[in-house]
């Protein structure tokens, strides 16, 4: 769902920080709070996190990813959406769907909903360096 292409420092360069984040969302998905995911500010940081349901809020806990500084983190998850929507020739809208939602100014996108109409990749994905 995410490749990175910017964001990456010296201490967190791409094969990294792809490993992490994949870690992050395998330990949520197999726990069962991979539900929905949501944005929000941890740490005065924009992040994505995994949420049970709308209207759940970020925490330490249950960050999955957190954005550059001044990115927008509504359009940070559109973004990754877009990613998913353009291999499955799916337009998926970040409002006014059954997958995705805007609650007390944070935006939702329901994750079971989501893999229920992504497409599965076939073959080994290698992360890069």
């Amino acid at each position: 769902m995410i490749r990175w292409v910017s964001y990456t420092t010296q201490e967190w360069p791409p094969k990294r920080r792809g490993l992490e984040v994949s870690a992050r969302f395998q330990r949520f998905y197999d726990n069962g709070t991979l539900k929905t995911i949501g944005t929000g500010t941890v740490n005065n940081q924009s992040v994505l996190c995994a949420v049970r349901s709308y209207g759940d809020y970020c925490t330490n806990n249950n960050v999955l990813l957190t954005l550059p500084v001044g990115s927008d983190r509504h359009e940070a998850l559109q973004t990754l959406l877009d990613i998913r929507a353009l291999a499955s020739g799916i337009t998926l809208e970040l409002s006014g769907s059954q997958l995705a939602t805007y609650v007390n100014g944070e935006s939702y996108v329901n994750i079971e909903e989501l893999l229920k109409i992504a497409p599965v990749e076939e073959g080994n994905i290698e992360p890069v360096e």
